[in-house]
């Protein structure tokens, strides 16, 4: 539920927030987690399960892609540090960190976050939020796809 409330808020924001900027249109994103990986470049869905990878190709619309790099950079993500960690406060076990790589023409970009925590520290709380928020929306419109909701699950089983 919190997730689908983020990206409404997320949508709301990029229609209104459309003036910003886009430097390259041609983003390379890659999003790692503990049980998948989001390859748009690629634009293929990784699930690891303990007998082989799963891979499935997808395929995203201009428009789609056009709306993921206006969001990046409604966000602000290219201002941020090349190489970031997001800290946070949850004490939470086993954490599972999600990692954002974007290159583009003049940056590589690699931002570590525990996408399941909304506690983040101090100075990385407006951070964190956006990043979370980017990784989300990009998120839903990939699993938005029926060729990925037919993706079985990953049955890694974490203690």
């Amino acid at each position: 539920m919190n997730k689908l409330l983020l990206c409404v808020f997320a949508l709301i924001d990029l229609c209104c927030n459309s003036q910003k900027e886009v430097k390259d249109k041609n983003l390379n994103i890659l999003i790692e987690e503990a049980t998948s990986k989001y390859d748009l470049t690629k634009q293929a869905y990784t699930v690891h399960r303990y007998e082989g990878d799963s891979t499935i190709k997808f395929e995203l619309t201009k428009l789609e892609k056009e709306k993921i790099v206006s969001y990046y950079y409604n966000l602000k993500l290219d201002e941020l540090h090349d190489k970031l960690t997001i800290e946070d406060n949850c004490m939470t076990m086993p954490k599972f960190y999600s990692t954002l790589t974007v290159k583009s023409k003049t940056q590589n970009q690699k931002i570590i976050i525990d996408i399941d925590c909304k506690d983040y520290k101090g100075i990385f709380n407006t951070k964190g939020k956006r990043v979370s928020l980017f990784i989300y929306f990009v998120e839903n419109i990939i699993n938005s796809n029926p060729k990925i909701k037919s993706v079985p699950e990953s049955n890694y089983i974490f203690e």
